[in-house]
């Protein structure tokens, strides 16, 4: 099928989409990545046969540093604004979710559980936050054929 040549960055990245098997999850610590995969994300509901898929699409592009989201995780869709840049060699977006708004408190807690030693302060307590940052980066290519 061939493709439309987009008019401007911001009409190219309206719609674009990302899927993301979480087993793909890579923090440089492979001991970490296993508990983050069985405990955080073993909580979720399976959404491609027997794998938990994030999935995420650019619904709008309000303006040259803002746009809406939708994130589906753990079976639940969510509206989210996220920040924007866009120059001629890449586009990047960052927002800040909490992920109790997708259900995934029990994730939070079993991930905190097992990580409980790694997690606790001086205080005795050990807490694991539930607002994550995320950020997506693409290299944009004007001769893509």
């Amino acid at each position: 099928m061939a493709q439309e040549k987009a008019s401007s960055l911001q009409a190219l990245l309206k719609g674009a989409s990302i899927s993301i098997p979480t087993n793909s999850v890579d923090t440089q610590n492979p001991e970490r990545d296993a508990k983050i995969a069985q405990y955080f994300f073993g909580s979720f509901a399976k959404t491609e046969g027997d794998q938990v898929v994030l999935k995420a699409r650019v619904d709008s592009i309000i303006n040259d540093s803002q746009a809406l989201l939708s994130i589906e995780m753990n079976g639940i869709t969510k509206q989210v604004p996220v920040n924007l840049s866009l120059s001629e060699e890449k586009v990047s977006l960052h927002a800040t979710i909490n992920v109790e708004e997708w259900n995934a408190g029990s994730g939070i807690k079993a991930l905190n559980e097992v990580c409980k030693e790694l997690h606790t302060g001086p205080d005795g307590k050990s807490v694991l936050w539930s607002e994550v940052s995320l950020y997506a980066e693409a290299s944009v290519n004007k001769d893509c054929q």
